[in-house]
């Protein structure tokens, strides 16, 4: 896996310049089996956290208290359902994050009016499943 971040305190256009991605990890699959995906990004979670209590920096020869959280992850399927607590979905019995849909409804059905959404179903799964850390930035953001 490899984990990226970019600040979002700055113009839209230039987020997305090279240099304003920031490398977080870089880790082999077998290790984010072994030791799991909190373990990996616990330095990084860690640093997010201070940032949301406030840091001190020095700006233009002023000591100012800067405060930051995480706005958005961005994942292929495989990795929002490892952050996301999910079962990969080869071994899961519902194969798919929108629909009820298991293995033998996806071999024998074809068009989505076929499919049953999940709805509010969803919405309760993902709220039980994330830790507190990522709870509070997604629902609450910054405590100031």
């Amino acid at each position: 896996g490899v984990f990226y971040y970019t600040l979002a305190n700055f113009q839209p256009s230039k987020r997305s310049a090279l240099k304003a991605i920031q490398l977080v990890a870089i880790a082999k699959s077998k290790y984010i089996d072994y030791y799991g995906i909190d373990a990996i990004l616990q330095p990084f979670v860690a640093s997010v956290q201070k940032l949301e209590r406030g840091v001190v920096f020095e700006v233009n020869g002023t000591q100012r208290t800067l405060f930051g959280t995480l706005v958005v992850v961005s994942a292929d399927n495989l990795a929002a359902h490892l952050i996301g607590g999910y079962k990969s979905l080869h071994t899961a019995f519902r194969r798919c994050r929108y629909c009820m849909a298991t293995s033998n409804n996806m071999a024998s059905k074809f068009t989505a009016d076929e499919f049953q959404e999940q709805g509010i179903r969803m919405l309760c799964t993902f709220e039980t499943s994330v830790t507190t850390w990522q709870l509070h930035t997604v629902l609450r953001g910054i405590p100031f």
